[in-house]
């Protein structure tokens, strides 16, 4: 996956002329801090610049991947902790009825790239604090991206949800810590009566030990310099992610989730499932027919039914 033609554009201008070794610098001072789980505070414009050129690929693919898992055909977005306005073009591409977006960034200057980088739907800015308490306007899909860690956790969850009309997604990078939050936001959101859309096939108890963690992958094609800022040789890299997604209204989510890669066996495909009864391993045979053909074409992430 890569970003649109057109956000891909708006960036390769933004970039010109700015020096490779400055932003290969700060690539790899934002890395070293998302992999700390610390949060980035972006301070300068080669900062943001390093980051909108490594990051949002990563973030687009995996908004992009956790929002297909969304059944719904929502108008109105509020994305909480928008960045450079990643979640506006993700959601654009998979919902077409999406027709506004309000974005809300503490940072500024990355609001103001975000409105440089444009849109596909309008998108009315706003630039706030994600950690006050701001009653907001309710949206039919509310995401929180890639920002609880920074923004308060449990008080942003529960603004969030004030402001869910129909659905809210939540994601976060796939470590055992942002599995951790998204796992303590769903406790706290189905308490809230809220009914689990993806990726979980049930509203229990997540079955995970805690030794484990659930998290997902999605490929993201590498541009040239994304390549000679990270000195990468290969043209690809797997965005890990964890994420949730609830609806206020009941749903029928996925009879079960692929939770591991489908490993190809002689003669028959294991998979690793979330059921709802809990963790399971399950070997399609080659005699089960169309199941072993829908099996191996299964991926990781995927619902399974079967």
């Amino acid at each position: 996956m890569q970003l649109p033609a057109k956000l891909r554009n708006a960036l390769d201008r933004e970039l010109q002329g700015v020096s490779l070794s400055d932003l290969t610098q700060a690539s790899q001072r934002l890395t070293e801090l998302y992999r700390a789980g610390k949060p980035s505070r972006l301070v300068t414009l080669t900062e943001q610049l390093a980051y909108a050129a490594v990051r949002m690929p990563a973030t687009y693919a995996a908004v992009h991947r956790a929002l297909s898992e969304c059944a719904l055909e929502p108008r109105t977005l509020l994305d909480l902790g928008a960045g450079p306005g990643t979640v506006a073009w993700a959601a654009s591409a998979v919902f077409p009825t999406l027709e506004t977006v309000q974005a809300v960034e503490y940072n500024r200057a990355l609001a103001q790239l975000g409105e440089r980088l444009g849109s596909p739907v309008p998108v009315e800015w706003v630039v706030e604090d994600l950690s006050k308490a701001t009653v907001r306007p309710v949206a039919d899909l509310v995401v929180v991206s890639y920002a609880l860690n920074e923004a308060g956790g449990r008080a942003l969850v529960e603004a969030a949800w004030q402001s869910t009309g129909m659905a809210l997604a939540l994601i976060e990078p796939g470590t055992p810590a942002g599995f951790r939050l998204i796992r303590t936001a769903r406790d706290w959101l189905i308490g809230q009566g809220a009914f689990v859309v993806a990726p979980c096939p049930h509203g229990r108890a997540c079955p995970m030990k805690d030794d484990d963690w659930c998290h997902f992958a999605a490929r993201v094609e590498r541009t040239s310099l994304h390549r000679r800022m990270k000195g990468a040789a290969l043209g690809y890299e797997d965005e890990k992610f964890s994420y949730v997604i609830v609806s206020r209204d009941e749903v029928t989510p996925a009879e079960a989730r692929i939770v591991r890669h489908p490993q190809h066996k002689s003669g028959y495909v294991q998979l690793e499932l979330c059921t709802g009864a809990g963790l399971e391993r399950r070997n399609v045979a080659k005699s089960a027919g169309e199941l072993h053909r829908a099996a191996r074409k299964a991926g990781w992430g995927d619902g399974w039914r079967g």
